[in-house]
Formats: structure tokens, sequence, C-alpha cells
């Protein structure tokens, strides 16, 4: 495998779009509904007002080449203890030192990855195909894999000794994070016709959040998989099957015991998974995963509009449209900044008060997957796989 490229080059003048894929019922993946965006012509990057010279150093950069065209895929890289761990080429799972990009271990598959990867009770839990499989964090030696009901495409999830996970054909399973034995499973009803993405389960105590591809929203116990409560966040509706897919493709995310949800074609909602009431709901559409910090909901529409949202009423805090023929990505959160990368190469960052574009760096390669970020870093990988992680230093 290719070495780390260190790139000395400096960004100056800083302030800082699944394989969205059809699945029929047989499960083949026909058509995407987005197919036809990636022709379309990007508009020009807008002008920066009010703009303060903050650098973004380009640390390291990691080549390699991408086998296939997953453009949503949920496969992407974590960061987790200093390491990045990342799946390249489709079947090597790699950990990295965040440091300066060197490679720890390298395991090559005879599988093909296709979820995660994550980090669940000390393993790195990774979905190949229908099969999960869990390897050492230290070692990349594989430690148990287990066979599920169908192809899993969001990353497993877990708690307290179980990872949850969902598969194509709508059954939630839970495993043991120790050896993988199945402790339960779960059928969920799924169209003849929906994405082909599935949103990650959401774990709160004892309480397992997940998003269907019917526009339903279930809640189960993490340790029996009974159900205890059911929400409908889309209906379906139109003449079309593209025109009635409801499903929910980005990942819930849990605050405290309120859980935020959005379904494609359908709803943004506020839900007490405790009390199991819904808190409100408004219409927005999404397929792409959300990010929040202390106040806000940060969510690009299917339109690739992004938007800030109250935690708390649902309001509309702000919305900044100037990155629609951009194709952005789901967003990020780095201090006060949003975060997003585009279809052009570009990554932006957003004033988290006003919704502002306040700098942007120039990378080169099409992006669809969110960036990673922490207080001192951007990690983003670009289409054609090169993953590079940019040392920033945010003005506050």
């Amino acid at each position: 495998m290719p070495d780390v490229i260190s790139i000395p080059k400096k960004l100056v003048g800083l302030t800082l779009a699944c394989s969205f894929m059809l699945t029929a019922c047989s499960k083949i993946p026909i058509r995407s509904p987005f197919e036809k965006q990636a022709d379309l012509e990007l508009s020009a990057v807008s002008e920066i007002e009010g703009q303060e010279e903050t650098s973004v150093d380009i640390a390291w950069t990691k080549v390699s080449h991408r086998k296939g065209r997953h453009t949503y895929s949920k496969l992407k890289p974590i960061a987790f203890s200093q390491r990045i761990y990342s799946v390249e080429e489709g079947n090597v799972l790699k950990a990295i030192k965040i440091s300066d990009g060197q490679e720890l271990w390298s395991h090559q598959s005879k599988l093909h990855f296709t979820a995660g990867p994550e980090v669940i009770d000390g393993n790195l839990i990774v979905a190949a195909r229908s099969m999960v499989l869990a390897f050492d964090l230290n070692t990349g030696q594989e430690k148990w894999r287990r066979k599920v009901s169908s192809e899993v495409l969001s990353a497993p999830k877990g708690n307290a000794g179980i990872l949850v996970v969902q598969a194509v054909d709508g059954t939630v399973v839970a495993l043991s994070s120790t050896n993988g034995e199945i402790l339960w499973e779960v059928p969920q009803t799924t169209p003849s016709l929906s994405l082909r993405t599935k949103s990650s389960p959401a774990i709160s105590g004892d309480k397992v959040l997940v998003g269907l591809s019917n526009g339903k929203i279930v809640i189960l116990n993490l340790y029996s998989g009974m159900e205890e409560w059911e929400h409908t966040l889309a209906v379906s509706r139109g003449r079309s099957e593209l025109q009635r897919l409801v499903d929910i493709s980005a990942d819930p995310i849990i605050i405290g015991d309120i859980a935020y949800v959005v379904a494609y074609q359908g709803n943004l909602a506020a839900l007490d998974i405790r009390k199991h009431e819904l808190l409100w709901e408004r219409k927005i559409s999404s397929f792409q995963d959300m990010a929040f910090d202390k106040n806000s909901i940060y969510i690009t529409d299917e339109s690739h509009n992004l938007w800030a949202i109250d935690q708390k009423t649902g309001a509309t805090l702000w919305k900044q449209s100037q990155l629609v023929k951009r194709y952005i990505t789901s967003p990020s959160v780095q201090g006060q900044y949003v975060v997003v990368a585009d279809r052009g190469g570009y990554i932006h960052w957003v004033d988290s008060n006003t919704g502002h574009i306040k700098g942007r760096a120039e990378m080169g390669d099409k992006f669809y997957q969110q960036p990673i970020v922490s207080n001192q870093y951007v990690l983003v990988r670009e289409y054609n796989g090169k993953l590079s992680m940019l040392d920033t230093k945010p003005s506050q």
C-alpha cells in the first residue's frame, strides 16, 4: 500500500453533497433518484465577506485506490483514542496515527466491507455484506464473525456488551460484543422499494431507537428486543414508487432523553424516548446524517440547503442556501463553526450563530462524506479515496 505523503502546503485566508442507490424487494440495487445530479454543473464558489486570516495546514495525506462508486456510503473513517480506523479499497482495514498518518496495522480481508468501522466495547466492528466482524483494536486480528439475515449498510452501535445492527431486509439484530452470539432478532416491515442506505440504531441506556425504511421510528428494549413504542415520521404518498419513498436513512441523534430523527420526503422530529412523546415535528426532508451542538441541530436537506434548527422548539435559526448548487455533505461541528464539504472539492466553514460562510479550503476531488472534526483538525476523504488531515486553528 502507498506510504504517507506529507504535504507542506499551507492554505491561508480561512476563518473559519450512499451509494444512494435504490433497493428493490430482491435487494438488488437498481438506480439512484439523484444520479443525474452528479452531471449537473456546479455553481461558482461565492465571495466571503469579512474574512479573517487563519491558517490551515494539510498535516498529512494518504492515497489509496477506491474501488466502486460509493457516493453516500456510510463506510467512513472514525477517530478513536489518537487513531483513525479506516476501510480502504473495499476490503482493507487500517489503523493510522492521527498525529502523522503513520500506518500502525493493516488487515486485508477476502470479504468486501459495507459498513463501519465502529469501536464498541473495546472491539473494532465492521460489516461485510451480511457478516458482522470484530477486530482487535491494537493488532487488527479478527476476533469473531457472525452472519446476519441480510446485508448491513449502516454502522453497528453498541452498549453494555451488546451491539445492534439493522440489515437491509429491515431485521434489527442484537449480538454479544464478546463473541458475536445473536441475542435477539426483530423483523421489521420493509417497502418493496427503498433507498440503498440505512440509518444506524441509536442507543441510550436500555433503549434502542431504530429508523426504518417505511418512515417509522421504533424504540426497542436493548436487552430483550421487545418493542416499547412506535411513531410514524413520514407517510408514503405519490403516484410513483420514487415519490413514495420515506426512508429514515440519516442516523438518529440522542441528546439526554431527546431523540432527533429525520425522514427522506418526510419530517424532522424531536421525541422524548423515556416518556414516549412527540415534542415537535416539522417538514424537512433529508437522507444525510445530522450534527448538533449545545442549542442547535444542523441538517443538510435533500436540496442541499444547510439549516440550523432550535433543539427545544424546532424553529429555524438560519438557513444557508448559497451552497445548494455545490451539493454539500452532512455537516459537522467544529467549535463555533459548522463544517461541510462539497462536490467541487471544497471544504466550507459556516458560522454556527449566523449561517454566514466564513472560510473555505480547496482540496481537489469531490466530496460525498461528512468531514470528521475535532477542535484541532478536520479529517476528510475525497471521492478518489484520498484521506487528508487538516491541522486547523479556528479563531474563537
